[in-house]
């Protein structure tokens, strides 16, 4: 019964760790883009090449041959040929050679820089536009950020299921704490009223002292059996004992208990065979919070069966035969009230159940229980 206590809420300074990161993971990239188109303009300026060192489109235009009415397919380039042209016809550009940028932050798409003058043997003579297209590498770098951000977004999603989950485990731990302290409280009870009667009718001369000391003694015995036995329950949800599985007949462990517990007139009905995989242990405390949970109840079942797999061989499949269980019914004469429903030791059992790979089934409207284990 061990909760995910490694499951914790992202504090303040971490939910803003992680935004500098998504941030930096998406601004880096553009920084490192941009860096290199004004590196791959000065390298064309200067060298009169292209350097191959990067993967950036690289276009040379005359700006002589710029039609708007029939512009290039490059729509960046137009934008840049029809800036410069604008430029060109109010007397605006600049002498000297120069890097520009076409837009601004974030909206970058091209880098250009302009060139008069000959430039033999490589270009011919007059105004040329040479631009690096970065659309592509920008547009690689929005797609990494969409799927940067859906996974930290699943991954958001993903603790707080987690989150939802270790905080319903936590619930059912309490649950479970809470229904063993009941339970014992429960048990106690009725020891210790023995107990205090024994004593007022030992001083009102009604029991003689002996007597009382033998009751007194009996009834501390069962304390101390019952607080053993929630104790090592614990131990063994907590993991430090753990649940030993072996091969067991159910048959002596039912009747022990119906008999003790006198659950009915009449013997349980057995039906082939009991042989259960299970913990002793366990098996015989989960027909023990049965029988607390009858009494205190006021229930009595009208019929008890217990069956498993037939004696001779069967012909059932492999699957099938590992799908077999071992099943108690216990059936009762009416709907189960409400107070019975929701009684903590079934709980309890439920937890007992499902330590030993059990399980149980309550059928309140048709009034009937049953616990089922697998078969050896």
């Amino acid at each position: 019964m061990n909760s995910q206590t490694g499951l914790r809420r992202l504090s303040g300074v971490q939910w803003i760790a992680f935004a500098l990161l998504l941030v930096a993971a998406f601004a880096g990239p553009l920084i490192v883009v941009d860096a290199q188109a004004k590196e791959t303009l000065s390298w064309c300026l200067d060298q009169r090449a292209d350097p191959s060192s990067w993967d950036l489109q690289v276009v040379r235009y005359p700006l002589k041959e710029y039609n708007p009415e029939y512009p290039p397919e490059n729509q960046a380039l137009h934008s840049v040929l029809s800036q410069v042209s604008d430029e060109e016809e109010l007397g605006s550009l600049p002498e000297q050679r120069t890097v520009q940028l076409l837009d601004g932050w974030p909206n970058v798409r091209a880098y250009y820089y302009l060139q008069e003058g000959p430039l033999d043997p490589l270009y011919g003579p007059g105004l040329w536009v040479v631009m690096v297209d970065v659309s592509q590498a920008i547009h690689a770098i929005n797609s990494a950020w969409v799927i940067v951000a859906a996974v930290a977004l699943l991954g958001l999603l993903a603790q707080q299921l987690l989150l939802r989950g270790a905080s319903k485990a936590v619930a059912q731990d309490y649950e479970q704490i809470r229904g063993r302290y009941v339970l014992g409280a429960h048990e106690v009870k009725g020891p210790l009223m023995a107990i205090q009667g024994s004593v007022e009718a030992c001083e009102d001369g009604l029991m003689q002292p002996q007597e009382s000391a033998d009751l007194v003694a009996k009834e501390v015995a069962k304390i101390q059996q019952t607080l053993d036995d929630l104790a090592k329950l614990a131990w063994v949800e907590e993991d430090r004992e753990p649940v030993k599985m072996t091969w067991l007949d159910l048959a002596p462990y039912l009747l022990d208990e119906a008999q003790r517990a006198k659950w009915s007139s009449e013997a349980p009905c057995i039906s082939g065979s009991l042989a259960i995989w299970a913990d002793a242990f366990l098996v015989d405390q989960a027909l023990s919070t049965l029988s607390h949970w009858m009494d205190r109840c006021d229930l009595a079942p009208q019929h008890i069966e217990a069956t498993g797999p037939e004696l001779r061989p069967s012909r059932k499949s492999r699957v099938a035969q590992l799908d077999q269980r071992v099943t108690l019914t216990l059936g009762f004469a009416e709907p189960f009230p409400k107070k019975a429903t929701e009684d903590v030791a079934l709980t309890l059992l439920l937890a007992i159940q499902d330590l030993q790979a059990g399980d149980l089934a309550v059928d309140a409207a048709r009034g009937t229980v049953q616990l089922r284990w697998r078969t050896v």
